[in-house]
């Protein structure tokens, strides 16, 4: 008995005076917060997350405003990610020390413009750049069409600095930048609307007497206010033709036509006087090149070719041709919709074979051709044995 309790003394003994080491290591760790005015909390993370990216190392998410997060010791960048990946921000420069906090204060700012005053019907179309005037902030700088992107404000998160908000793809547009300067912690609306520099297009044409030849049917009396690069078209064939392949190549708006006097406006950007885009009216196909100046309005009046039937009762039919000084330019309503004259043969008296010709019209109809030109208008009747021939022929002056 003695011998058992001496072993489990000793045992207690030697169990009792045995070290014990407690090892607390350290790490080499700083915070980072964010810091940002009551606006700006509210968008975070709904439509905002954050990111602290180590160099080389990967990146820490940081979970919201005021919370510090843990990042190793070392440089990084504070990166912003948006809704939408314009709104990607990304600021370098940043040293995360040893047991300190960096506190990093972002702002609200909501870009904004009164799109009324930059809306068009046509090309040009101006586009919109953010851009960030200090070489440690990464922004996305082309930002797209301004009638897309700021169809309401646009909100960003940035540290403080000077930025500058451009327009590109509009020539007049190009001195209308804003600058302005952002403050830690702030919010700030920055409205970038620029000054009216859009001109004005006004077709209008006075009432038909006589019926209007159907559109759908027979295109004629087409009417078109187009954007178009011009440099690849030769100069004696300038056509429109919105079935060709021209119409890939440019913006149209066709107008409808009414059987009463009409007006209709269009606002466009001038095209730079330099290079080959520009406006143009068409009409029947006859090309009116528009030079256009900002605030200016130019105004295209149509004027309707009334024929009526050849001496009152005979009906006939007529074609329009334009005087030019290199000659005349007959008006061919677009192929192949038109076939007045299926029935004739040979040509007559010098005249095209009507079948394969889109030229004529029948009278007691009404067409319409720009004013500022003179046109020859031709009548041609069947007479009783079927035999066609050319009638009378008029100038018509509307220079």
């Amino acid at each position: 008995m003695h011998t058992k309790y001496f072993f489990l003394l000793a045992f207690s003994f030697l169990v009792s005076t045995a070290d014990a080491t407690d090892v607390n290591p350290t790490g080499k760790f700083g915070y980072v917060k964010l810091k940002m005015p009551a606006g700006a909390k509210k968008l975070f993370p709904s439509e905002f997350k954050a990111n602290f990216i180590k160099i080389f190392k990967g990146k820490v998410a940081i979970p919201g405003p005021d919370m510090a997060t843990k990042v190793f010791e070392g440089d990084g960048c504070l990166q912003i990610q948006g809704a939408t990946r314009l709104q990607y921000v990304q600021m370098c420069g940043y040293k995360i020390a040893e047991g300190k906090t960096l506190e990093i204060p972002l702002s609200l700012v909501q870009i904004k413009v009164d799109l009324k005053l930059m809306e068009t019907d046509l090309a040009p179309l101006p586009t919109v750049e953010l851009v960030a005037n200090e070489p440690k902030i990464e922004i996305q700088k082309e930002l797209g069409e301004a009638r897309t992107i700021l169809a309401k404000p646009l909100s960003y998160l940035l540290p403080s600095g000077k930025y500058e908000v451009r327009f590109s793809g509009v020539e007049v547009l190009k001195g209308e930048s804003k600058s302005f300067e952002v403050m830690d912690a702030t919010e700030q609306i920055v409205d970038i609307t620029p000054k009216d520099l859009r001109a004005e297009i006004v077709v209008k044409a006075e009432a038909p007497k006589y019926e209007v030849p159907n559109r759908n049917q027979y295109k004629i009396n087409e009417v078109f206010v187009i954007a178009r690069d011009v440099g690849t078209i030769p100069k004696k064939t300038e056509t429109w033709d919105p079935l060709s392949n021209q119409s890939k190549y440019a913006q149209a708006k066709e107008i409808p036509f009414s059987d009463k006097a009409w007006e209709k406006k269009f606002k466009v950007y001038p095209y730079s006087s330099v290079g080959t885009y520009r406006h143009e009216v068409v009409i029947n196909n006859l090309v009116v090149p528009l030079t256009l100046a900002s605030g200016a309005v130019e105004t295209i009046e149509l004027n309707a070719l009334n024929v009526n039937h050849i001496d009152g009762t005979m009906a006939g039919y007529f074609t329009v041709h334009q005087v030019e000084a290199t000659g005349e330019r007959l008006f061919k309503w677009r192929e192949p919709q038109m076939r007045y004259l299926t029935s004739i043969g040979n040509p007559v008296n010098g005249q095209p074979d009507a079948a394969g010709d889109t030229g004529y019209v029948p009278t007691s109809k009404t067409v319409f051709v720009p004013n500022g030109f003179q046109y020859k208008v031709r009548s041609y009747a069947f007479d009783e044995v079927g035999e066609f021939r050319a009638q009378s022929e008029h100038d018509v002056d509307l220079r």
